[in-house]
């Protein structure tokens, strides 16, 4: 009854794991797991004076990554302190943090497809952190947006938003790091626009992204583009700037996109859930008063 806060579904398409907000004036977050026909409701992890989101589950459905914040007490009360990130083991049921260091500051997480390769995002060394939890191996690469990235469908690249400056300003840039060659290249040519929310599609040819483009000093909403990895050029999908896209999702076939809209003309008004072709012949509203959505595998 206080609101599901986020959640991931599991590589099977059985089973979704979400973090749901305690009683109004208790702030607490705990994770809790329940089967996708609406089935068999159970607390995962409770957590007692934390926070707990951002989970992610490993490509064998074994381990679930998530993000815990201790509440911490303040003249105004309780408020979030730095996250960790802290990994859930379905067989042992038990939860450790990520890192023994309990300096180490971390967030984000997001596992890779077919590894035990996790991203996440280190606040205070402003990176994006990509540890191999069966060899120990950790990997850096350097960012200031605080997000941990996507990782492409065979889990060889990442693609990243970064801080880029120009004589226009300074703006949100799409990087391409491909992990093997230990190679980072901007995914696109440096445009006056702050570029987001990439999703790989199932293929790894396209990706979709989010930019909001700047004209005459003023921004409109964001609109959904497509990158065509072999070309390295960009098509735009939606063009309704009153409107701003985010969340992207690729169907599992490809042949679509889910996105979250918002309209920014409309005082109070409330986000929706499109359905939108990459070849742009079809774009449909299929939910109201809805938000992050995904597929089912």
């Amino acid at each position: 009854p206080f609101g599901v806060y986020d959640f991931a579904i599991s590589p099977d398409g059985r089973t979704i794991v979400y973090s749901v907000n305690r009683e109004e004036n208790n702030s607490e977050r705990d994770l809790w797991l329940i089967h996708s026909d609406g089935s068999a409701r159970r607390l995962l992890v409770r957590c007692d004076a934390h926070i707990c989101q951002s989970p992610s589950w490993s490509y064998d459905g074994a381990l679930i990554a998530f993000q815990k914040h201790p509440l911490l007490e303040g003249s105004l009360g309780r408020s979030p302190g730095p996250g960790r990130v802290w990994i859930f083991d379905m067989e042992s049921q038990q939860a450790s943090p990520l890192f023994e260091d309990t300096q180490r500051i971390s967030g984000s997480p997001r596992f890779a497809p077919n590894s035990y390769r996790l991203a996440f995002y280190d606040g205070l060394s402003n990176t994006i952190g990509i540890v191999d939890l069966e060899s120990g191996d950790l990997e850096e690469l350097p960012s200031l947006m605080g997000d941990s990235g996507a990782w492409s469908p065979d889990g060889s690249q990442i693609v990243y938003t970064e801080l880029t400056a120009s004589d226009a300003g300074q703006f949100s840039q799409l990087l391409r790091a491909d992990l093997a060659r230990s190679v980072i290249t901007p995914l696109l040519a440096l445009a006056a626009s702050n570029d987001s929310s990439a999703a790989w599609s199932p293929t790894g040819d396209f990706i979709a992204f989010s930019r909001q483009a700047y004209r005459s000093g003023s921004a409109a909403g964001a609109q959904i583009w497509l990158a065509d990895l072999s070309r390295a050029e960009a098509q735009l999908l939606t063009d309704t700037p009153g409107f701003n896209y985010g969340a992207l999702a690729w169907s599992p076939d490809g042949r679509w996109l889910l996105a979250q809209r918002f309209d920014l003309t409309t005082p109070n008004a409330r986000p929706e859930i499109w359905l939108i072709a990459p070849d742009r012949r079809n774009q449909r509203s299929i939910a109201v008063d809805a938000m992050l959505p995904a597929w089912l595998p």
